[in-house]
């Protein structure tokens, strides 16, 4: 289903309405915290789809990408609920790990020995 629905979407115009029910039809979730987020989205969809010229892999990718940063957030809103600690957390060495995949930005010595799988960077919710 996740496929077909998304196949669908990248065959219509890019509208907030459309992408945020296909996220919550596929996560079975509907809680996405603080929705300031709704005006930017709409202003970025708005001009991917009247200034970009986006061919059709570009839609896909562009698709593809709005829908998981959506499913994160419904993700992580689900863990805050369920875990609320989460908040209080203190991160007092973050790790930023910067440049384009497979270009050589980590190195094993910097992560302790172990690359960061691109899953977990992308995905931010167990």
């Amino acid at each position: 289903m996740k496929t077909k629905t998304n196949h669908l979407l990248v065959k219509q115009p890019l509208q907030i309405e459309a992408l945020l029910a296909a996220v919550r039809r596929q996560t079975g979730l509907d809680h996405f915290g603080d929705e300031t987020f709704r005006e930017p989205l709409s202003r970025l969809l708005e001009s991917c789809e009247n200034e970009a010229h986006l061919n059709t892999m570009g839609r896909c990718a562009l698709t593809q990408d709005i829908l998981q940063l959506l499913i994160n957030q419904l993700h992580i809103q689900r863990d805050r609920k369920e875990w609320p600690w989460i908040a209080a957390e203190a991160i007092t060495a973050p790790l930023f790990i910067m440049g384009l995949p497979r270009t050589g930005d980590r190195t094993s010595s910097e992560s302790g020995g172990d690359s960061a799988v691109s899953w977990t960077l992308v995905k931010t919710s167990p």
